[in-house]
């Protein structure tokens, strides 16, 4: 299942409706794979950023992944 953060007015009103969808099982949720996505802007409004998981839900970033800002290394 794909959270899209735009959906969502705060970090609150989103945990509620994980809890509600799918609970709150971070093993579970990390083997279905869902995902929390939305700009860097968009999960900024709720506190998250694309290094965080919540409840073992992967947040990934769509504009500006940390990944590409992460240099490798030489």
């Amino acid at each position: 299942m794909i959270f899209e953060a735009k959906d969502f007015k705060n970090r609150e009103e989103l945990e509620q409706y994980i809890t509600a969808k799918v609970g709150q099982d971070s093993v579970k949720n990390k083997e279905l794979t869902h995902e929390i996505t939305g700009t860097k802007k968009e999960l900024k409004k709720l506190n998250l950023d694309d290094l965080c998981e919540v409840w073992g839900i992967k947040v990934i970033c769509t504009d500006e992944p940390t990944t590409d800002f992460i240099k490798k290394p030489k």
